[in-house]
C-alpha cells in the first residue's frame, strides 16, 4: 500500500525501528480497513448463512462418532478441552489475523497433544500422525464437533479470503488447510 510509507515517515514512528513499525503499520492498517467494511464482508451472502446451517448439521450428526480418542491423558484431556474453549472464541473477533490467532492457538493445542502421544509411544514424530486416518485429523474432527463454534464455515473462510497472503505464515496456512 502507498499509504503505509507515509505513515511511516510520521513523528510517531520515528522512534521505531524500521522492519517493526513496518510490520505494525501493516497490520495496523489492515485491522482498520477490514473492521469498517466487516458488516459487508462476514457473512454478506445467504450462501454462505447455508454453509454454516450445513457444517451445524454436520456437526450434530458427526457428534456420536468424533469423539476424543480413547486412552489419551489426563492432561491430554485438559488440553482438549482448552482448545475446544478456544475454537469457540473465534465469533468474538471481527479482524482475519484475530481469528487467525484464535484458530491457530486451537490447533497449537492440539499438534501439543499429538507430539505428547508420540513421545509416549516411543518417538514417533508428528507428521506419522497427519495422515488421513491420523491421530491429528482425529482430534481435529472431534475438537471441531465437540466445540461447534458459530459461524465456523464463515469465520474460517473470512479469515483466509481477508488475511493478506503476505502476511499468511506457513503455519496459519497449514492450519486453515487442516481445519477446511
Amino acid at each position: 500500500s502507498s499509504a503505509v510509507p507515509r505513515l511511516l515517515e510520521t513523528e510517531a514512528f520515528q522512534d521505531a525501528r524500521a522492519g517493526d513499525a513496518h510490520e505494525f503499520a501493516l497490520e495496523g492498517l489492515e485491522k482498520f480497513i477490514v473492521l469498517k467494511l466487516y458488516k459487508l464482508l462476514f457473512r454478506h451472502s445467504p450462501a454462505d448463512i447455508r454453509e454454516d446451517e450445513a457444517v451445524v448439521a454436520r456437526f450434530q450428526a458427526a457428534a456420536a462418532t468424533a469423539a476424543i480418542p480413547p486412552g489419551l491423558s489426563q492432561q491430554a484431556v485438559k488440553t482438549f478441552e482448552a482448545a475446544a474453549t478456544e475454537i469457540q472464541k473465534v465469533d468474538q473477533w471481527r479482524a482475519p489475523r484475530d481469528k487467525a490467532v484464535c484458530m491457530l492457538n486451537a490447533y497449537r493445542m492440539v499438534e501439543g497433544i499429538v507430539v505428547e502421544e508420540a513421545f509416549k509411544q516411543g518417538g514417533l514424530t508428528p507428521k506419522d500422525n497427519h495422515g488421513e486416518e491420523g491421530l491429528m485429523r482425529r482430534l481435529l474432527v472431534a475438537l471441531i464437533v465437540k466445540a461447534s463454534p458459530p459461524n465456523f464455515f464463515s469465520n474460517l473462510e473470512f479469515s483466509w479470503a481477508f488475511r493478506h497472503p503476505t502476511r499468511l505464515t506457513a503455519e496459519e496456512h497449514r492450519c486453515f488447510t487442516e481445519l477446511s
